[in-house]
Formats: C-alpha cells, sequence, structure tokens
C-alpha cells in the first residue's frame, strides 16, 4: 500500500485510526510506503517564512498537524506494524 502525500489533508486525531485500519485491510505479507511531507520550506529567506507563518496558521485552523508524519514510527507501532 502506498501513501503519498495524503497526510496533509488527515488531522491528527486521526492518525491512529487511519493506521489501524491499514493494518487490518493489509494482506499478512503486505507492506506500507509512507511519501509524506511537514510542509514546510526551507531556506527560502523573508518571503518563504511568510509562507511557513501562514501555512502553519492554516494547518493548525483546520486541526491538522504536518510534522506528524514524523511521528509515524510510533503510530504504526501502536497500531501494531
Amino acid at each position: 500500500m502506498h501513501q503519498l502525500q495524503f497526510g496533509l489533508g488527515v488531522p491528527k486525531r486521526h492518525w491512529p485510526r487511519l493506521c489501524r485500519e491499514y493494518k487490518r485491510i493489509l494482506r499478512p505479507d503486505g507492506w506500507m510506503e509512507f511519501a509524506e511531507t511537514d510542509g514546510r520550506y526551507f531556506r527560502t529567506g523573508p518571503a518563504g517564512n511568510l509562507i511557513n507563518n501562514w501555512l502553519k496558521e492554516m494547518y493548525a485552523a483546520r486541526g491538522l498537524e504536518p510534522r506528524r508524519c514524523c511521528l509515524l514510527p510510533e503510530i504504526l507501532a501502536d497500531a501494531g506494524f
């Protein structure tokens, strides 16, 4: 199963449930592949910093936590992977 930049739309409270569902539907010999981003731009100067701040505010207003992808090893372990 492959997940590509899906995490930017998953509210932080849904990550554990989502990963448990992946575990449930995955074949016993199946595998997961995640290609996620934490939604930040690096070394972009003042304009990029402004964009990063706008994105941070937008994510927070929608209950999203883009850096949640950095916790995937723990979330997956809790889900039984």
